[in-house]
């Protein structure tokens, strides 16, 4: 048999476990939304990873900038490679192209 006090403390419990609950999911949802302005990618070659690729995305006004880092090692000699885009924000327009570094061993 439960007394009154009891049934308060399960409904309080029930009440902050439904809170909790609703917390971790509007932060889930707000999580999922945001862009990610950087990453990682690791490059294979036949199940191997020979190297990897950074990115980041940046803002400065209304210009946005995307870089990449990308390096490579093809049979002991590294592939570095270094590219950046600037583009308008309001209209997609390319402002600047900058690529700096080997597309393949030897290039």
């Amino acid at each position: 048999m439960l007394n009154l006090a009891t049934v308060k403390n399960l409904a309080l419990m029930k009440r902050s476990l439904l809170l909790l609950v609703s917390c971790i999911l509007v932060s889930g949802a707000f999580a999922q939304s945001r862009r990610p302005d950087s990453g990682m990618f690791l490059l294979h070659k036949f199940q191997q990873q020979i190297g990897k690729e950074t990115y980041h995305i940046s803002t400065n006004g209304n210009v946005v900038s995307y870089s990449a880092d990308f390096k490579f090692t093809d049979r002991g000699s590294p592939v570095p490679l270094k590219a950046v885009l600037d583009i308008q924000r309001s209209n997609f327009e390319p402002l600047k192209l900058s690529i700096k570094g080997n597309v393949a061993r030897g290039a």
